[in-house]
């Protein structure tokens, strides 16, 4: 599982073994004091809980700086690339160790999330609610898969008259409300559409084929067994009466072969 790490956190990354690995490098080397001026400019990022709009710019652009400085730096010198990873490997701890932990705990501590087990919430994140569906959290319904496979059975309430419409509470915990808003009244008017069009006795639009002229036997197009028989004229067209049974709209999925 990758989680993301407040930029201002990585220096408890950074700084850990930093004296040891100090005094193993050259006093003059470039790398280290690259390495120290990365260290400091995260220690000088501003927080992530300022609202000045110029702290707020700052940070945004600063952190994106720290990290292409970083990146750079691990991939031109082995030796600080691997001071990084060996750092990254003491947060992991040991199993037989529980103390081995303290570092990555105190780490996950200081973001802006918290991970705890779901069942938590329950007692734990109970403001705004008046009930709690944990497991719903998260969900994106501005995915249209998501949107259809969670509104399926509202939508059929909905067209059939059990229901008169919705009531939508805290809509601003969505991505884009407006947006939702939008796609309940869309596909609403795509079900009472298809609804319909199904109690219709005869399609309401006429359809026509034109066979393709030339050699050999031309198109010939997959029908339903019970479809009404084309006409056919001495130009070459066929003219296809509506059919008699909603079953008509398979032909949107017809297999035509030469």
């Amino acid at each position: 599982m990758r989680l993301p790490l407040d930029p201002k956190t990585c220096l408890q990354i950074l700084s850990l073994r930093l004296g040891e690995f100090r005094a193993a490098m050259p006093a003059d080397s470039e790398d280290l004091r690259e390495l120290e001026s990365i260290a400091t400019a995260l220690e000088h990022l501003p927080e992530r809980t300022e609202t000045s709009p110029a702290l707020v710019a700052e940070r945004q652009r600063e952190k994106e700086v720290v990290k292409d400085r970083l990146g750079k730096l691990t991939g031109r010198s082995a030796a600080i690339a691997e001071f990084v990873q060996g750092n990254v490997a003491q947060f992991g701890g040991r199993s037989e160790e529980p103390h081995s932990f303290d570092r990555l705990d105190a780490l996950l501590d200081a973001q802006a999330y918290r991970l705890c087990h779901w069942k938590a919430a329950a007692d734990e994140i109970n403001y705004r609610r008046f009930f709690d569906i944990n497991e719903l959290a998260a969900v994106c319904m501005e995915d249209p898969r998501v949107f259809e496979e969670s509104h399926r059975l509202i939508f059929e309430l909905l067209v059939r008259g059990d229901a008169d419409g919705l009531r939508i509470d805290h809509i601003d915990g969505l991505y884009d409300p407006q947006e939702y808003l939008n796609r309940l009244q869309l596909e609403y008017l795509r079900g009472l559409g298809r609804t319909a069009y199904q109690q219709m006795q005869a399609s309401p639009l006429p359809t026509n084929l034109r066979s393709v002229p030339g050699e050999g036997p031309g198109v010939r197009v997959a029908m339903p067994e019970d479809a009404p028989p084309a006409i056919s004229l001495p130009n070459g067209d066929a003219t296809i009466p509506p059919p008699a049974a909603p079953e008509w709209k398979d032909l949107n999925r017809c297999s035509c072969k030469k």
